[in-house]
């Protein structure tokens, strides 16, 4: 019966047009996928990127820091020394100024006139 055979070629045709819809389905979602994948890849590699300049900029200011604390310990080091300089000085300076003291009373002592037994 042709009608049959008709029916059946119609079937058929039919299966295939829809097996080629779903292929299609299949294909453009894996496609949709495919572009997903790629962009997060894209912002995992922009990632890396910004941590490799944030890692770098660490390591500088890291060193930065160290030198720092070196610039640091070198000045109160240079300090302690003027301190103790400083002390120093006004130790000399007490020091002499109780020599000058000493040395007026001395004089106002040599000064002083002392009346001789029996004198005139």
């Amino acid at each position: 019966p042709p009608v049959q055979q008709q029916q059946q070629q119609q079937q058929r045709q039919q299966e295939e047009q829809q097996r080629k819809q779903e292929e299609q389905q299949r294909l453009r979602r894996l496609e949709a996928s495919e572009a997903v994948v790629s962009a997060a890849a894209e912002r995992v590699a922009a990632a890396e990127t910004m941590v490799d300049a944030a890692t770098e900029r660490a390591v500088e200011l890291t060193y930065e820091n160290a030198e720092l604390r070196a610039a640091v310990r070198e000045s109160d080091a240079e300090r302690e020394l003027l301190r103790v300089q400083l002390e120093e000085m006004m130790s000399q300076q007490r020091e002499v100024a109780e020599a000058a003291a000493a040395a007026e009373a001395a004089e106002a002592a040599a000064s002083v006139v002392v009346p001789r037994e029996g004198g005139s």
